[in-house]
C-alpha cells in the first residue's frame, strides 16, 4: 500500500514539472493594424449596356422631272452652292479653272456677285434685262464671269436655254463645260437679232460634276454682258420646248423720215433745228420755216438762209446751209428723249463740190466724231458711233462749216440714230 501511494505521488510530480516547462503561446493582439499595402476589395463593375442601334437616315431621292432654273434660282446668299445647285463663279485663264466669287454688291436693279469688291466681272440679274442672268466680261483674255450647275445627284439631265446680246457687245462664243470639255457652244447674236437657241443637251452627270456657262469678249476693250435663260431638267420623262423672246424693237429716229415742219424745237420729236455762229460753241433755234420751190427749210429769221431743211434735188438727205468760214451754219440736233446708250450713224456728201469742211458731230462742246463730206458724184462718206451714252435731254449736234470767205455750203446728211 506504502508502495502504490509512492508510486501516484511521483506521477504527480512528473506531470507538474513537465506542464511548467511547456512554452507559453503569445496573446492576441486586437489592436495589431491591418498591412496598408493590401489592395482594397473592389466593386464588381457593371457591364456597359450596348447602344441602341441607329436607324439609317434616308436621303430623298431627286424627283425625275426636277426642274432647275438659273433666274428663278438666283441666290443672294452663296455663291458656291449651299442653297441649292447654282455656283457664281469666275475664270482668267479661258476656262481652265474657275474661281468661286465672295461678294455680292446690289446697287439699283443689278445684284451682281463680283470676284472681290470693285470687281465688276461677275454674275448676276439685272433688273433691266429682266428673267435672265448676266454674264460679265471684261475684254479678251481677261476675266470671265461663269455661271456654275453642280449636278445635286447622279442621274441624266437635259440642259435647254437661249442666250441674248442686248447691247451689241463684241461677244465672243458661249460655252458650255464639263471636266475641260466643251459640250456644246454657240454664238450669241446681236441687240437686233433673235434669241439664240441652246442645242437641247443630254448628259450623264455624277452628283457635284459642274457645268459652267461663261462667254468671253472678242475684243481688247470689249466688255461684254451676255445674257442666258438656263434650264436644266434631272431625269425628264420629256423635256418643254424652249420659247425664244422675239427681238425687241429698237426705237429708230430718222432725220430725214421724221424731219418736222411744225416745230423746230422739238416739241414733235427728237430733231431739232438751229445756227451755230461762234463754230459750234452755242446754237441758237431756228424760228421760221420758210418753203419754196421743193425747198422746206427752217431759217434762223426770215430772209437768212442759211439753216436746216429739205431739198427735192437730193432725196432722202437734210440739207445743212453754212454762208461763209466763220459765219452762220445751219446745224441739226438730236435731242435724247430718254437715258441710254444710242448708236448714231449715217452718211455725208457734197454734191456741189463747194468749199466744205468736215461734219462736226458734238455733244457737250466737244467732237466726238468728225468726217470729211463725199465731193460731187462720188459715193456718200458713211459713219458709225456705237455706244454713245446720253441722258434725256441731251442733244447731238451736226454741222459743217465753209473753209472759204464768201464760201457758201450746203452739205447734205442722211442720220439715224438707234436706242441700244
Amino acid at each position: 500500500m506504502k508502495k502504490i501511494l509512492t508510486l501516484v505521488l511521483a506521477l504527480l510530480l512528473l506531470t507538474v514539472v513537465f506542464t511548467g516547462c511547456k512554452k507559453k503561446e503569445d496573446p492576441v493582439d486586437d489592436t495589431k493594424v491591418e498591412d496598408t499595402d493590401k489592395e482594397p476589395t473592389k466593386e464588381p463593375t457593371k457591364a456597359p449596356e450596348p447602344e441602341p442601334t441607329k436607324e439609317p437616315v434616308e436621303v430623298p431621292a431627286l424627283a425625275a422631272d426636277t426642274r432647275f432654273n438659273a433666274f428663278e434660282q438666283f441666290d443672294t446668299e452663296s455663291a458656291t452652292g449651299e442653297n441649292g445647285p447654282w455656283l457664281y463663279s469666275f475664270t482668267a485663264d479661258k476656262g481652265e479653272t474657275f474661281e468661286p466669287c465672295t461678294i455680292l454688291e446690289a446697287t439699283g436693279g443689278l445684284q451682281p456677285w463680283h470676284p472681290w469688291g470693285g470687281n465688276w466681272i461677275g454674275v448676276g440679274i439685272n433688273a433691266d434685262v429682266p428673267n435672265l442672268v448676266e454674264l460679265n466680261t471684261d475684254m479678251l483674255d481677261g476675266m470671265n464671269g461663269a455661271l456654275g450647275f453642280k449636278a445635286p445627284a447622279d442621274g441624266r439631265y437635259v440642259i435647254t436655254g437661249y442666250v441674248i446680246n442686248p447691247w451689241d457687245q463684241t461677244a465672243d462664243l458661249l460655252y458650255a463645260r464639263l471636266n475641260g470639255t466643251d459640250l456644246f457652244t454657240v454664238q450669241p447674236g446681236m441687240a437686233a437679232d433673235p434669241a439664240v437657241a441652246f442645242p437641247v443637251t443630254e448628259v450623264e452627270l455624277k452628283a457635284d460634276d459642274v457645268i459652267y456657262f461663261f462667254c468671253p469678249s472678242t475684243s481688247a476693250d470689249g466688255w461684254v454682258s451676255a445674257y442666258v435663260d438656263l434650264n436644266v431638267y434631272y431625269e425628264p420623262t420629256s423635256v418643254p420646248e424652249v420659247v425664244l423672246p422675239e427681238a425687241p424693237e429698237q426705237a429708230v429716229y430718222d432725220a430725214f423720215n421724221d424731219f418736222d415742219t411744225e416745230s423746230a424745237t422739238g416739241e414733235n420729236g427728237p430733231w431739232l433745228y438751229y445756227v451755230t455762229t461762234d463754230e459750234g460753241a452755242s446754237f441758237t433755234p431756228c424760228t421760221v420755216l420758210e418753203a419754196m420751190d421743193g425747198l422746206t427749210p427752217w431759217h434762223p429769221v426770215a430772209g437768212n438762209w442759211t439753216g436746216v431743211g429739205l431739198n427735192a434735188d437730193v432725196p432722202d438727205f437734210v440739207e445743212l446751209n453754212a454762208d461763209t468760214k466763220g459765219g452762220s451754219y445751219g446745224a441739226l440736233s438730236f435731242k435724247a428723249p430718254e437715258d441710254g446708250a444710242y448708236t448714231i450713224k449715217g452718211l455725208v456728201k457734197n454734191p456741189w463740190e463747194q468749199d466744205a469742211e468736215e461734219l462736226h458731230i458734238r455733244l457737250n462742246g466737244t467732237d466726238i466724231f468728225t468726217i470729211e463730206p463725199s465731193r460731187g458724184e462720188a459715193e456718200a462718206a458713211s459713219f458709225e458711233i456705237n455706244g454713245v451714252t446720253l441722258t434725256a435731254g441731251e442733244e447731238v449736234f451736226f454741222y459743217c462749216p465753209s473753209t472759204t470767205e464768201g464760201g457758201w455750203v450746203s452739205a447734205y446728211v442722211s442720220v439715224t440714230v438707234v436706242k441700244d
